[in-house]
């Protein structure tokens, strides 16, 4: 499995106003530096969590179609697939009709699950044969989980305050355990 972020979001899920107020910072002196720590934030509790916040666009791609009548999708939530295509036996690249496909969004993680009058078509396993773009995310901002929001505004505000590693005996903490305590929730068990 190959996962590939095609259109990163267009905005983040905590604005450099709300980060600022968290911070209790009043000048324009440090918005460079704030504005990288939201991004890195917004990284780390994508990665933590397995999943897109504000809308972006992913490629899944597969060597073949699954043996199973569904795909898997990571980075829930799943808002919509824009294509199935693949690389059909003569090597020209097809799209599967979405009238061969039913896209369950409503599961976490989402899937594409074929119709019962349908069934994948026949490819070479090859590297990259089947490629499913799709859009994932909350949506806006605002409809970010308060919770992870929250957690990425107190990653914003240790790393404000903790430029360099903060060592305590022989642990380093580089993310407040509060963080982590907020993300768990929201994390999206191992697509295997």
């Amino acid at each position: 499995m190959n996962l590939r972020l095609t259109t990163p979001p267009a905005l983040e899920p905590v604005t450099l106003t709300e980060a600022k107020a968290w911070l209790r910072v009043d000048g324009e002196e440090e918005d460079v530096l704030i504005l990288g720590l939201i991004q890195a934030a917004r990284s780390y509790v994508e990665d933590f969590t397995r999943r897109a916040l504000v809308s972006q666009t992913w490629a899944l791609a597969l060597d073949r179609f699954p043996c199973t009548r569904e795909i898997t999708l990571p980075r829930p939530p799943l808002v919509s697939v824009s294509s199935v295509e693949y690389i059909d036996s003569d090597g020209a690249t097809q799209t599967l009709s979405a009238d061969d496909y039913h896209v369950d969004a409503r599961s976490e993680p989402g899937r594409v699950v074929l119709r019962a009058t349908s069934s994948w078509p026949a490819v070479d396993c090859q590297p990259n044969a089947v490629v499913v773009t799709y859009v994932a995310g909350y949506g806006t901002p605002s409809q970010v989980p308060q919770g992870i929001k929250t957690a990425i505004r107190w990653m914003i505000g240790h790393w404000f305050r903790h430029r360099a590693h903060v060592n305590i005996g022989n642990i380093v903490n580089q993310i407040p355990d509060t963080t982590d305590s907020l993300l768990w929730q929201f994390r999206v068990p191992v697509i295997a």
